[in-house]
């Protein structure tokens, strides 16, 4: 395989590479993202306890983001911050689009919390009588 750029061997790779498992560093010419910057709500659908992997939240509809604030995130696992079942966050987060050379989106977007400012907890029911 080689991909062109330009007429310009960019990068190869044959048939014996790819079944030995040889790793090639191949970067995806011309390529581009968009990033949209957002301050939103979103509610806590799936958290994670341990390590960086990836949450899932409602935002529109539910979407994976990984949580960059690494402080919040951090006192949320060490049970220093609570966020139980269907709290909300109020975020700073970036919707990251891969474009082509024209900005036209090529795939799904990711998702990224880079701040996380408070957490909202979920109402409690009063007691009927």
């Amino acid at each position: 395989m080689v991909f062109d750029d330009g007429g310009k061997i960019a990068e190869s790779f044959t048939k014996e590479d790819a079944e030995n498992n040889t790793e090639s560093s191949v970067e995806i010419l011309n390529s581009q993202v968009s990033i949209s910057k957002i301050t939103a709500s979103v509610r806590i659908k799936k958290a994670m306890y341990e390590g960086q992997a990836k949450w899932t939240v409602i935002y529109k509809r539910p979407i994976e983001v990984t949580i960059d604030d690494t402080v919040w995130l951090k006192r949320f696992q060490n049970n220093e911050e609570a966020a139980p079942p269907n709290s909300s966050l109020y975020v700073d987060m970036e919707e990251i689009f891969p474009c082509n050379e024209k900005g036209e989106a090529i795939g799904d977007a990711e998702y990224r919390i880079t701040k996380v400012h408070r957490v909202d907890l979920p109402p409690k029911q009063g007691f009927l009588l």
